[in-house]
């Protein structure tokens, strides 16, 4: 999914790599692109000592695999995104989007839209938590 969006925002995907081991990488294109991998952490508190707070503040794109692992850490509003596989399709996925705060829910419907013409399913939770 990483490799998707940063090829959206004029990012070489081959360039992505999973930041399992250095738990963030930074790419420039047309828009910086923060990615983050909270899997790794032994304790949530240790999303503090990464800095998180400094690129959210920053101009870009920031997305946090295992982000429930850091769930009191990220801002108030988000963007949730669950990929699941289809079992009746070998290489399907069921994509859930759950917008959190007021900000995403307009992006997503929009969005919804673009994908009724795509090739794969999704789910719209138009629920906050």
């Amino acid at each position: 999914m990483v490799k998707g969006i940063a090829s959206g925002f004029g990012i070489d995907p081959a360039s992505v790599t999973s930041p399992t081991f250095a738990l963030i990488h930074e790419y420039t294109g047309d828009v910086p692109l923060f990615h983050f991998d909270a899997y790794r952490l032994k304790q949530p508190e240790e999303w503090e000592n990464l800095g998180y707070e400094e690129y959210l503040r920053r101009s870009g794109i920031s997305v946090v695999e295992w982000g429930g692992l850091v769930e009191p850490y990220l801002p108030s509003e988000y963007l949730e995104v669950q990929i699941e596989r289809e079992e009746a399709q070998e290489n399907g996925r069921t994509i859930e989007f759950r917008p959190i705060g007021r900000r995403f829910h307009q992006v997503i419907q929009e969005l919804g839209k673009e994908l009724q013409h795509a090739d794969f399913s999704y789910r719209y939770c138009d629920n906050d938590r």
